[in-house]
Formats: structure tokens, C-alpha cells, sequence
């Protein structure tokens, strides 16, 4: 009954397969002839040589080596775990006399010749990766398990930040992707208006980008996510002012009985400009406020307005300059007002800063 038998040499760490009776004496098994154990029966080496055949040292590591041997098969894929759409390449380290003919099932259908192949897997499973190695002494096997997973695209970025802030200050901004499925690594650049773009590379579900702006006006800050399997944009604006405040005096007003009537009151600025506003709610809210100013640059008059609306409480609104415009407003009466307000004047090229204060009475 013939027997195989793995050897390993000490010299190169080789291991072999041998097949069949080669017999050698002890002698002989040195670093210039493989080692080969007798298969027959029998506790002891074989004191005579019935076959040995040297080859070179140099196609087996420095090794003389027999012939008659059948591959020993092994090889080792760059990954066992990718992506739908990665490249996996397959290294064979399988040893054996030449010529050695290669056959590998990568199990999906595809085959392949080479030695060591590379390949794409188009759909998520786990597949089994077989190589069978043929010499004219017999055929080898080995297999190993591949898992594919799918792409996830990113679905969609929000961007969490301030909505207001002032000139010269730093503010920072952090993108999130969603789902948290999304295939990583994620590429994220940021783009803000005024700026130089921001790209973020290897990054996951989160990245921040922080921004300074030295211009007043509506900001515009986006973010573009993307990975192997798609892109999503994402936009937030902040706007940017040069914060300067109504005097405090104008701001601490006490507050009187009585609520404003609805509707659209009418009035005019210190300096003889129009200005309008809306009370709603029975006289709870406010809708819009609007005051008109003359430009410093070009001539002519320009309307500033504010319609994000608000609360009326206490007998009065405040309403914070947004770097466009700032107003307050109190409430003599239920159908008496007077306030202040602050604008920006861009006729010039650049902001300039107008305050006053005005008079209203209800419709």
C-alpha cells in the first residue's frame, strides 16, 4: 500500500509531497539530495538507493530536490472579506515539480489558467475559490471562501451648524451621512462661499470642516459625500454680520398694558422714511417688518425688511440685527408704537452700518 508523506525541510521551511517507494541512505540526505522516506513497511531507512533523481539547487530555494512530485497546493487570496466591484488577487504558492498546469473555479462561474489570477466579484455571497494543480505525478487541491458584501451609496448628508454669526470668527460645521450602512471609505469636500475647497478622504459617517468669513451676507456652505457607490450633496447656510448692537437703552424699554391690534401698522423713521410691519394673532405675533433708508452710494432709497416674523410679549418685539437688518418696537398702546431699528447699506460696495429709531399707529 503506497502512503504520502508531507517532509519539511529545516533549511527553507519547503514542505513536500512524495508518493510511491524512494528509498535513499541515510548518507545521502543532505542539502544536495531530498530527503525522501521509504513508504514500504518497516521502522528503519532503507540502507540502498532504489531511485533518486537530483535537479538543480537552484529551482527548489537552494534545495536539491527529486522528481516525482505532485503539486502541493496552496494559495492566498489579498482578502477575504470585499466589496461588490473590488479586486481580489489570488497569490499561489503551490510547489511541485514542472510544468504545473493550473486550473482555478472562482466560484461564480469564472475560470481562470494563470498562476495567480485576479478577479471582480459583481454580486454580494460568499463564494468558494478552488485551485487544482496537475504535474505528470498526480493533482492537487486547495480551496478557500471568499466574502463578497454589497455597496451601500450614501442616501443623504444633513449639516449641523450655527444659522448666524458674526465677521472674523471661526465656526465649525459637521456633515452627517446617512445610512449608517453607507460603504466606506467616504471622500467628503466641503465648499464655502468666499473660501477654498476642504477634501476629507478615508473618512465614515461624520467629518467637520470649520470656516471664517470677512464679508457680511448669507453664507452658503456644502458638502459632497461619496464612495465607491455614489455621491449625495448637502447645503447649509449661516449668515454672517457685523454685530452691531442697538444701544442697550434702546433695547431695555418697559413694557405697558394693552395689545396691538392686528393688522398692517404704518409709520415713518427719525429721518422721514416709510416703515411698515404686520400684527397677527390678536396681536400675539408679528409677520414682517419692513423700513426704507437712503443709500450713501448712487443716490435713491433702498428697503430693508425682515419676514421670519416672531413673538409679541410684554407689549413689545426684539428683534436681533441678522446683519441685513434689527428692529424693536414697543407698544404704548393698542394702536401706538415706537422702536428702533439698524440696517445695512451695501450701496457702497461694503456694509455700512444706518440706526434710528420710528413712530407707527395701527390701521
Amino acid at each position: 500500500m503506497k502512503t504520502r508523506l508531507h517532509i519539511t525541510f529545516a533549511c527553507c521551511a519547503a514542505m513536500l509531497v512524495l508518493g510511491g517507494v524512494l528509498h535513499i541512505t541515510k548518507s545521502m540526505a543532505t542539502a544536495d539530495n531530498a530527503l525522501a522516506i521509504a513508504s514500504q513497511p518497516g521502522p528503519a531507512l532503507q540502507d540502498e538507493v532504489t531511485k533518486t533523481t537530483p535537479v538543480p539547487s537552484s529551482q527548489y530555494g537552494g534545495i536539491a530536490s527529486p522528481v516525482q512530485i505532485p503539486p502541493l497546493v496552496i494559495f492566498t487570496p489579498s482578502s477575504h472579506s470585499v466589496f461588490v466591484g473590488e479586486v481580489v488577487a489570488f497569490t499561489n504558492q503551490t510547489v511541485g515539480t514542472e510544468p504545473i498546469v493550473y486550473l482555478w473555479d472562482l466560484g461564480d462561474g469564472v475560470t481562470s489558467t494563470l498562476k495567480s489570477p485576479t478577479h471582480i466579484y459583481n454580486l454580494p455571497d460568499t463564494y468558494t475559490v478552488t485551485l487544482a494543480a496537475t504535474n505528470e505525478y498526480g493533482t492537487g487541491f486547495w480551496l478557500d471562501l471568499i466574502n463578497v458584501m454589497a455597496l451601500q451609496r450614501p442616501v443623504s448628508v444633513t449639516i449641523a451648524g450655527p444659522a448666524t454669526g458674526r465677521l472674523n470668527t471661526a465656526y465649525t460645521f459637521t456633515a452627517t451621512i446617512s445610512p449608517l450602512t453607507t460603504t466606506q471609505p467616504i471622500t467628503y469636500v466641503w465648499q464655502a462661499s468666499g473660501q477654498s475647497a476642504i477634501t476629507h478622504s478615508g473618512g465614515d459617517w461624520n467629518d467637520s470642516a470649520t470656516f471664517t468669513w470677512t464679508t457680511p451676507g448669507s453664507q452658503a456652505i456644502t458638502v459632497t459625500a461619496s464612495n465607491v457607490a455614489g455621491v449625495v450633496i448637502g447645503t447649509h447656510y449661516i449668515r454672517i454680520s457685523h454685530f452691531v448692537y442697538l444701544p442697550v437703552v434702546l433695547r431695555e424699554y418697559t413694557p405697558t398694558p394693552g395689545t396691538p391690534v392686528d393688522g398692517n401698522w404704518q409709520g415713518t423713521t427719525n429721518n422721514g422714511y416709510p416703515v411698515g410691519f404686520r400684527v397677527s394673532g390678536n396681536g400675539t405675533r408679528w409677520e414682517w417688518f419692513l423700513v426704507t433708508q437712503p443709500n450713501s452710494c448712487g443716490g435713491g432709497t433702498h428697503g430693508y425688511g425682515n419676514t421670519n416674523g416672531g413673538t409679541i410679549t410684554s407689549g413689545g418685539i426684539v428683534c436681533d440685527d441678522d446683519g441685513l437688518i434689527g428692529f424693536t418696537a414697543q407698544f404704548s398702546s393698542s394702536t401706538a408704537a415706537t422702536g428702533t431699528f439698524i440696517v445695512h447699506d451695501t450701496s457702497c460696495g461694503y456694509s455700512i452700518p444706518k440706526t434710528g429709531t420710528w413712530t407707527a399707529q395701527a390701521p
